[in-house]
């Protein structure tokens, strides 16, 4: 609670300060954005502390708004509300194995033949991620990534894990596509 507060406090600082900073007009934003070098060394240190100040500020507004985001659920949904539109988050939820368990046609285990099925469409650099299922009645989850270069770009997948029947989700944690650019 103490650093989130400290993160929130610090967001509102660098909000300010760029309201502070940001020039009144054409002049201004000309003396705001350059360094005269061959001035004195004060206007100099002023100048350096202005652009510089400009362009740290932005990198700290996205730490400060991530910070306060993980700190504080009220803040989050705020802040999704606000990027999504009025929309509001979904929670995750584990759709479960509803069907009843079979009798399997091979002897190979449930999470191989899902390993198998999903690696025929995953380019070779590709990664495949297949989880256990933590209960009787809990799904089998699966994450694909056809680039590892990257994070985001996993599809995340469930399935049956009775009928290896694939179970579709509604919330952030399913697949790329369907997500809209507020989840994504």
């Amino acid at each position: 609670v103490i650093v989130a507060s400290a993160t929130l406090i610090f967001l509102v600082m660098v909000i300010s300060g760029i309201i502070l900073w940001w020039p009144r007009n054409k002049a201004g934003r000309r003396q705001r954005f350059s360094i005269k070098f061959n001035a004195k060394w004060r206007r100099k240190n002023y100048d350096l502390h202005n652009v510089l100040g400009f362009y740290v500020a932005s990198l700290a507004l996205v730490f400060a708004i991530t910070g306060s985001v993980w700190g504080f659920e009220w803040f989050g949904k705020m802040y999704y509300g606000a990027i999504s539109g009025g929309g509001s988050m979904k929670p995750y939820v584990d759709p479960g194995s509803k069907d009843t368990p079979v009798a399997a046609s091979t002897n190979m285990p449930a999470m191989d033949r899902i390993w198998l099925q999903l690696y025929k469409g995953v380019p070779a650099n590709g990664a495949i991620e297949v989880h256990t299922p933590e209960t009787d009645s809990s799904s089998i989850a699966v994450n694909v990534n056809p680039d590892p270069t990257t994070y985001w770009k996993i599809d995340y997948r469930y399935f049956d894990q009775h009928s290896l029947r694939e179970l579709s989700v509604d919330h952030v944690w399913g697949r790329l596509r369907t997500l809209k650019a507020a989840t994504n």
